[in-house]
Order: structure tokens, then C-alpha cells, then sequence
């Protein structure tokens, strides 16, 4: 099983989750990274219509580039080695509602292209 607990108080907070719920929509995947270097596969789908995705070779922070539809979800992460057996963090649960402002944030592209 994939460890997430942060390991000291300059790590992220696991989001979005129950305890830390997304603030925008599309929310942005924060856990903490206590491995040096680890890529991980983000693994999501929602509750709600069983729509799935997957993204490989992610850390934190991961954004979305589309809006999630309204509705219950879970994600998780699977660490991505080499030399060892895949491992799996559990499924955290969050919710997207209506309340929620839309914001895709610029890609670094954008940014750059802009100054």
C-alpha cells in the first residue's frame, strides 16, 4: 500500500479529499511526495457516471486542463518504479458541486507567451 501521511509540516495537505475539499473546479491533485523523484500514475473516476482516467508519469501538484462534471468521485496513486512492485494508495473520495467556481489555470506556455 502507497503511504501518503506527510512526514513533516512543510508538505502539502492530501487534496482534494473530505477533510480538504476541492476549491475550484478542476481541482488540483496535491499529496505529499516522501520518496525522492518517484513519479506516480494518477488514477481517477467518477462515481457518478463511471467515467475513468488515468495520467502517467504526474507529481504533485497535478491540475487538470478540462472542468470535471458535477458529482462524487474518487482518485488515487499508483507509484511508478522500475525495480519494484507497483504501489497503491487507497481511494480518497471528493465531490465537485455546483457552488464551485470554474478556473483552468494558464499553462506555463500561456504565461510566457503573455509577458
Amino acid at each position: 500500500m502507497l503511504n501518503l501521511s506527510r512526514t513533516h509540516d512543510f508538505q502539502v495537505q492530501l487534496s482534494p479529499s473530505q477533510a480538504y475539499p476541492a476549491a475550484v473546479n478542476p481541482p488540483s491533485f496535491n499529496w505529499p511526495e516522501n520518496i525522492p523523484n518517484q513519479q506516480y500514475t494518477l488514477q481517477l473516476k467518477s462515481l457518478s457516471t463511471g467515467d475513468e482516467w488515468n495520467w502517467e508519469t504526474v507529481n504533485s501538484p497535478m491540475q487538470l486542463s478540462h472542468e470535471l462534471p458535477v458529482g462524487e468521485f474518487q482518485w488515487r496513486l499508483i507509484a511508478n518504479s522500475e525495480t519494484q512492485p507497483a504501489q497503491v494508495s487507497e481511494w480518497i473520495d471528493f465531490r465537485i458541486t455546483e457552488e464551485l467556481a470554474n478556473y483552468i489555470a494558464p499553462t506555463a506556455d500561456r504565461v510566457v507567451c503573455s509577458v
